[in-house]
């Protein structure tokens, strides 16, 4: 029989959470609120301390990442295979 786990009421538990807007009604979101609640078989002296809620503030997203297009990233391939070029033939040259 395996043991239940149990957490001393010293002991903190976290959790992490990753929120991403989808749309311009949640982009406007300043703040996050989150509640959680334990319970437990076992007898409590103080069942008001079970709960817990807090509030995170959300900032406004800084703006939109830089991408390169279709025709950006042929070109950086395009460099590259130059520049790998180039390399060869001075390796080439020298020996």
């Amino acid at each position: 029989m395996r043991p239940t786990p149990s957490l001393s009421r010293w002991i903190p538990a976290v959790a992490l959470a990753a929120f991403a807007a989808s749309s311009p009604a949640v982009a406007a979101v300043t703040q996050v609120t989150n509640t959680a609640t334990i319970t437990s078989t076992s007898p409590d002296p103080d069942p008001t301390s079970n709960t817990s809620t807090v509030a995170t503030a959300v900032q406004a997203p800084i703006g939109a990442i830089p991408t390169v297009s279709g025709l950006g990233l042929v070109a950086l391939a395009v460099l590259l295979v130059a520049g790998a070029w180039t390399v060869l033939r001075r390796r080439m040259a020298r020996a």
